[in-house]
């Protein structure tokens, strides 16, 4: 947002006091308002001391040029005292407190809007704020030479203070008029004339000058600048809504802050997992051994195995014996389960033989014979 000027008021009084009101108004947030001042007193310098309102804003001197009695008529004092203004307001009573009572005052009040920085929003160069005067008491134009900016963006101002008798003051060509008001009551009396303008800057300034519209005599001006400044880096983050795959990962619309996702069903096979809304439960097929190959069983591995067949030849003598075997341990390995180790013993049933059958056995047999 570029610098503007907003809401230009006048107070002060013509009357003998110590303290002046001047009421203020912001049209938004974040708003630097500024209070010209002038005061003449016919006995002594005055300067102000304080500057309080009805919001609490905590207001800062800028400037002070204080001028002694001369021939114009009176001890003039000039102030420029500023505040930010966070938040907009409306109708706010400034009260402007001096050191002791002053014949006249004359108070201008205005607010910037556009600056960035608006906690400290002066133009950072050393030439500023600067003052001239001239008591000299011919007639020239107010000048205060020598002034400098060192950002871009700055506004420019030049606030005149002049004693003289019936002049309502001008800005100067190039400039725009903020405020030009008079406080004087009367010929021969302390007066105070005020006039505010300002001119728009793109570009650095380098030894200018600050001017007025009048050929005048007893004034006093003061040249300075507020600044836009650098803009604030802002870092937003605006993203796409993300897109996922079913297998495990959400999918849904992307927002500022955080994801709302709505996640599929993930499906398992049969070995390892099934799907159940909200709970992962494992339910595994029952690993099951026999002595040749899998079958399911329940919380019991048994190893049974085929009946021996042995044929005649090779194998012992008696019919009727006992074979007793002991054989290597058989291994399971139930897909990716360690192998069970040990060993065991089998015993098996009496392999029963008959004569009849594979193989040969030695049979001898009596026969009856006759001799003659």
């Amino acid at each position: 947002m570029a610098l503007a000027i907003e809401n230009a008021t006048q107070g002060g009084s013509n009357s003998f006091a110590s303290s002046y009101d001047c009421v203020f108004t912001t049209s938004g947030v974040d708003r630097v308002v500024l209070l010209a001042i002038m005061v003449n007193s016919g006995i002594a310098s005055r300067a102000v001391t304080t500057v309080t309102d009805t919001t609490g804003l905590t207001w800062q001197r800028r400037s002070q040029y204080q001028r002694a009695l001369d021939a114009g008529g009176g001890y003039v004092t000039m102030e420029l005292w500023w505040a930010h203004a966070p938040t907009a307001v409306t109708g706010i009573h400034a009260t402007i407190n001096l050191d002791g009572s002053a014949n006249t005052s004359n108070i201008q009040s205005f607010a910037v809007s556009g600056c960035n920085s608006p906690t400290s929003p002066w133009d950072p160069n050393v030439s500023i704020p600067k003052f001239n005067t001239d008591i000299s008491g011919s007639s020239n134009t107010p000048t205060v030479s020598g002034v400098s900016t060192t950002d871009t963006n700055t506004l420019l101002f030049g606030i005149c203070g002049l004693v003289a008798n019936g002049v309502t003051q001008v800005q100067a060509s190039g400039y725009t008029l903020i405020i030009s008001s008079n406080a004087e009551p009367g010929a021969g009396s302390q007066r105070s004339n005020l006039l505010t303008e300002y001119k728009a800057l793109s570009s650095a300034l380098s030894s200018g000058s600050v001017v007025t519209g009048n050929t005048t005599a007893y004034w006093t001006i003061l040249a300075d600048a507020i600044t836009q400044g650098v803009a604030p880096n802002i870092w937003a983050s605006v993203e796409t809504p993300d897109t996922f795959a079913a297998n495990g990962y959400p999918g849904g619309f992307g927002k500022i802050g955080y994801i709302e996702a709505t996640e599929a069903k993930d499906t398992f096979a049969a070995v390892g997992y099934q799907p159940v809304s909200g709970v992962w439960t494992s339910v595994e097929a029952a690993d099951g051994f026999s002595a040749y190959g899998y079958q399911p069983l329940t919380a019991v591995w048994t190893s049974t195995e085929r009946q021996d067949t042995f044929h005649a030849t090779g194998f012992g003598q008696g019919v009727d014996g006992v074979l007793i075997t002991s054989e290597a341990p058989d291994i399971f390995a139930a897909l990716g389960n360690t192998p069970i180790s040990g060993s065991f013993t089998t015993t098996e049933a009496p392999d029963r033989f008959s004569a009849i059958g594979s193989g040969v056995i030695r049979v001898r047999r009596r026969r009856s014979f006759f001799v003659t």
